[in-house]
């Protein structure tokens, strides 16, 4: 059973919590406390799995709670429910919480967000890798592209399309920015999904906000980690984006298809960054092993982690409400075991682009013949083949 934490100064907003979430009680082991301290005070006696807070608190704000439950309690899930409208809190709770929940909220939208959060947790055996995951809310970026983007942002005649050009070549920013844009603060009824759409919506006022905002994104010191560098990481994804695109346009898929595969594939090794800057030494140990034994490196982190960069990927895109798509995409992009259904889906394209795409930062893939064949489409495969030609050459 799930222990869940809320946290709100209101009285009357509490007993309205209590009020909606009854019906959870046999699933949720729930308790609810009036402040950040009070808060504190239960988790230091007691594990919690979630925690929901709202901003605006005298004392200690939701956004102070939740860096203190960060450092303290790394293996618990961060939720914002605020109705707070002030930008720049918004902005410093995007550096801590996980999911940005507005005010007022239905049961059932509350449930899915922890249900969305708690879902891939399972899949982390251990402690450590769940607690490393969690304190993940901004990933390592490329220092050059990095410190272009700050100079571009602060030009009086700065270009939101050299602004998403730039935001579009970093794995760590682009991620980011879709996860601020995303959230139920915009209250938009469609997903943005390209940094200029999202950069045109917010305006380049929000994005040097977001950009130059203590901690939203963090600096990358190379580590001196055998056989993986970030820039290698960042062609690799690129390229995988660009054929799993191509791939999904070649099946004929609708628009957002097309989008969440170029996205899955930028986004598909994800959990390599979060395990070679958090865990390098277990991570250096992995890539030992991969190439000692001529084993894959799936096979060696599951050694050396009990789990893979994949499952790892997942669960922070999981906890930063990406597309239930696009997580299965990247849990699954190696070794697609999902029952495949009647329809190619965003994993088949990442699946052939990951394989095709050429030279891999680590390791090396190839497609599943047979996960391709269940959707009829193994006469294609000569025809990604030369799309990936193509896009090599291009």
């Amino acid at each position: 059973m799930k222990r869940i934490l809320f946290v709100d100064d209101q009285t009357d907003v509490l007993d309205g919590l209590r009020r909606l979430l009854r019906k959870f009680r046999s699933e949720w082991e729930m308790e609810f406390v009036s402040s950040g301290n009070a808060a504190l005070s239960q988790m230091a006696s007691q594990p919690f799995n979630v925690v929901v807070t709202d901003l605006q608190m005298p004392g200690m704000t939701g956004t102070q709670l939740l860096r203190q439950v960060m450092q303290k309690h790394p293996g618990t899930v961060r939720i914002v429910l605020s109705g707070s409208t002030q930008q720049d809190a918004i902005i410093e709770a995007a550096t801590v919480a996980h999911q940005y929940l507005t005010k007022p909220c239905d049961a059932d939208q509350l449930k899915n967000c922890v249900v969305r959060c708690c879902a891939l947790e399972e899949q982390l055996a251990s402690p450590a890798l769940r607690s490393l995951v969690n304190v993940t809310t901004n990933l390592p970026s490329l220092p050059d592209i990095y410190g272009e983007l700050v100079e571009e942002l602060r030009k009086p005649d700065a270009s939101i399309d050299r602004v998403s050009a730039l935001i579009s070549k970093d794995v760590s920013m682009t991620t980011k920015i879709l996860q601020f844009v995303n959230s139920s603060f915009f209250g938009l009824s469609r997903r943005i999904e390209t940094p200029l759409q999202a950069a045109s919506l917010l305006g380049l006022s929000l994005v040097r906000s977001l950009v130059l905002s203590a901690g939203v994104f963090s600096q990358y010191e190379k580590a001196a980690l055998p056989g993986f560098t970030l820039e290698g990481l960042m062609h690799h994804s690129l390229a995988v984006g660009s054929l799993a695109q191509a791939v999904a346009k070649d099946c004929k898929q609708s628009k957002d298809t097309v989008s969440d595969s170029l996205l899955a594939g930028m986004l598909h090794d994800v959990g390599l960054l979060v395990l070679a800057t958090g865990m390098p030494t277990e991570f250096s140990a992995a890539v030992e092993l991969m190439e000692q034994h001529d084993i894959t490196l799936f096979e060696a982190e599951q050694s050396v982690f009990g789990t893979t960069h994949a499952s790892v990927g997942a669960y922070l895109l999981q906890l930063w409400n990406f597309p239930s798509s696009l997580v299965e995409a990247v849990a699954f992009h190696q070794n697609p075991i999902v029952e495949p259904g009647s329809e190619p889906t965003t994993l088949l394209f990442l699946h052939v682009a990951n394989a095709l795409a050429g030279e891999q930062c680590l390791g090396q893939t190839v497609i599943d013949q047979d996960y391709v064949a269940s959707f009829g489409l193994a006469d294609r495969t000569s025809r990604w083949e030369e799309l990936a030609g193509l896009a090599t050459s291009a």
